[in-house]
């Protein structure tokens, strides 16, 4: 089963880099600045202070330039994890209208009657990916696995 992240957990992975990201930046330069004007002493001299500067404060520019990346790429998964919602609800709309659950319980009662119930789950689960594979099958299979490990549960409830 191929590893799946939704789109929610990205963006908030994203938007927390990006704080993180900016706050080192800015602190960052702030520090280089002072540096520069004198404020605040760093045990660094002559030629060596201006060097350490401009690769420092080239560093922090890198890393706000990261933060702000990481901000607009969070607006973007934050939009995708709208849609992946709405495809969700429209896959566990579509097991409930269809009567899925009961469909595939029956073929396995009616398959193998005497069939374990561990057994029977792997059964429910590849009945399930049958279904969904078949009627959505123009989204990523990553995140039809994902939906089908979440909605197993609230589908064949017992």
């Amino acid at each position: 089963m191929a590893n799946y992240m939704d789109s929610a957990e990205r963006a908030e992975e994203n938007r927390s880099s990006a704080w993180v990201l900016l706050l080192v930046g800015g602190i960052g330069l702030i520090i280089i600045i002072l540096n520069l004007c004198n404020v605040i002493q760093l045990p660094i001299y002559g030629f060596t202070k201006y060097m350490f500067s401009g690769l420092m404060g080239a560093l922090c520019i890198i890393f706000l330039i990261a933060g702000f990346v990481s901000i607009k790429k969070s607006k973007t998964y934050t939009n995708a994890a709208t849609v992946e919602k709405d495809n969700k609800s429209k896959i566990i709309e579509w097991c409930k209208d269809n009567e899925v659950a009961a469909k595939i319980n029956m073929a396995i009662e009616n398959e193998f009657p005497n069939l374990p119930e561990e057994e029977i789950y792997f059964k429910r689960y590849e009945g399930l990916k049958f279904f969904v594979f078949k009627n959505f099958d123009s989204m990523s299979v990553p995140f039809l696995e994902h939906v089908i490990d979440e909605i197993y549960d609230s589908l064949f409830e017992d």
